[in-house]
């Protein structure tokens, strides 16, 4: 593996999981219901999506404004692996060793929030029950589902991240 690759990945991913520390942290000192919006995940996605193309941008311009598929893809998902690993630790930390309690508030939002949603599409009472069952059965906050969110982020991530590194990918003509 490419050390510049290497080095910028890791560099960016730590800058990422600072971000999402941020947007952690914020959610549980700040405002709860920061957990049940929308814009979360969208700016969850902006972030790791700048955070990673600036990752590659900068592995290019070092390795002289070449880069290979493979070594946009890595810077990528170094990058992402890194910061989504920060940011689950973090949640891990918050939410089952400082405040395991604050779990139950945020599923009380999450039924909340749903039911709003719901009802604003007019969707089925049976629809509403079900939901809501799956909701209290659910420990969204668990050592194990943070850790299989983990992963299904992560794979979401390196699909996107095989498509930025294809976008930005620039091979060296002299080594063709």
């Amino acid at each position: 593996m490419n050390q510049i690759v290497r080095s910028q990945g890791i560099t960016y991913g730590l800058i990422l999981g600072f971000i999402f520390a941020l947007f952690t942290t914020y959610g549980y000192a700040i405002d709860m219901s920061f957990f049940t919006s929308w814009w979360l995940m969208l700016l969850s996605f902006l972030a790791m999506l700048i955070v990673g193309i600036l990752a590659i941008i900068n592995s290019k311009k070092l390795l002289g404004g070449f880069i290979s598929f493979k070594d946009a893809f890595t810077a990528f998902f170094i990058t992402a692996a890194l910061g989504l690993l920060i940011s689950t630790l973090v949640g891990i930390l918050i939410f089952n060793v400082i405040d395991p309690g604050s779990k139950e508030f945020l599923k009380e939002l999450t039924i909340e929030k749903t039911v709003e949603v719901m009802e604003r599409f007019n969707a089925p009472e049976e629809a509403m029950d079900e939901a809501l069952a799956k909701i209290e059965e659910t420990d969204s906050f668990s050592i194990g589902s943070q850790s299989k969110n983990y992963f299904i982020a992560l794979a979401m991530y390196a699909f996107i991240g095989l498509i930025v590194a294809l976008i930005f990918k620039k091979n060296d003509p002299s080594l063709e």
